[in-house]
């Protein structure tokens, strides 16, 4: 009686523990959603920063080196 009590109390802590891990687990779908919202942060900052009338060569410049990793970033998490 005590061992299948014991067995019972095994298996229903493996079957907890395994719905607590996958549940913990991020979706493909949340993932990319969190990349896709980071990419539109930084687009927005860009187009702020593109509001100011005085950006010099060397800021436009550095915006403009930021929006191609965005482009890289954009069509990788497209294309999962």
């Amino acid at each position: 009686m005590i061992r299948s009590f014991r067995l019972l109390l095994c298996a229903l802590t493996l079957v907890l523990g395994a719905s607590l891990t996958f549940a913990q687990a991020p979706t493909p779908v949340s993932v990319a959603a969190q990349k896709l919202d980071g990419v539109r942060a930084s687009i927005e900052q860009i187009e702020q920063a593109l509001g100011k009338r005085e950006l010099s060569d060397a800021a436009l410049l550095e915006l403009r080196g930021t929006i191609e990793p965005l482009n890289t970033t954009l069509k990788s998490t497209l294309d999962e």
